[in-house]
């Protein structure tokens, strides 16, 4: 419901031109491998909401230009045999140990050192630069039109996180590897001076109680 209102707001009430709107898994995923300017996210819905994948309201939502179908609920994989399947074997591949032992490469890219400059180039990783934290002064153009413009074009395309990470992330343990350094820890003797050595002293300058 809050998506459907959304999308009303943004084409001012009234939907997108059938062919523009997210109708099949399938199709976006192909065009996302044909066109690298296609670029899009995942939103938190398709790992636990598979309401969104069904027009439940009933809404015409218009007529695809070349094939003429009907666009109604979202058409899925084949490998899915319903939304509750697709949103159940979608967060278990999310949750998986592939995507555990992955999931430094994608910080990297979103959040990391991948996100700007030349790493950023050879990895394929750069955007439109209206996009990045701090390529534009808003409150500088003095232009109302181009101010406008600008923040049209960021509100609806958005903008690229803030890059938190300045080298790269490490890998994330493997359970395996979680178990036996835990396995470890629990084995290992008690020693509350084994890091003595690198505690560093420090001075903390007090008021002196004889200043009024």
């Amino acid at each position: 419901e809050h998506l459907t209102s959304y999308k009303l707001d943004f084409f001012c009430c009234r939907f997108d031109c059938a062919d523009r709107q997210f109708h099949s898994i399938p199709a976006t995923w192909q065009a996302l491998m044909d066109n690298p300017n296609d670029v899009k996210e995942l939103i938190p819905e398709f790992f636990y909401f598979p309401e969104f994948l069904e027009n439940k309201n009933g809404f015409d939502l218009g007529k695809l230009q070349i094939s003429k179908e009907q666009v109604d609920d979202v058409i899925l994989p084949k490998w899915a045999k319903s939304p509750e399947d697709f949103i159940h074997k979608h967060r278990k591949a999310l949750e998986s140990e592939y995507v555990s032992a992955h999931l430094h490469e994608w910080i990297d890219l979103i959040f990391g050192y991948k996100q700007r400059g030349p790493a950023a180039v050879e990895a394929l990783n750069v955007f439109y630069y209206c996009s990045y934290e701090g390529a534009v002064d808003l409150d500088a153009i003095a232009d109302e039109k181009e101010r406008k413009a600008i923040e049209g074009m960021i509100n609806n395309f958005g903008q690229t996180p803030c890059q938190l990470l300045k080298e790269p992330h490490p890998p994330r343990l493997s359970a395996e590897e979680v178990l036996m350094r835990q396995t470890k820890l629990d084995n290992a003797p008690l020693n509350l001076f084994q890091n003595l050595t690198e505690i560093k002293s420090f001075f903390i300058q007090g008021i002196s109680d004889d200043i009024p």
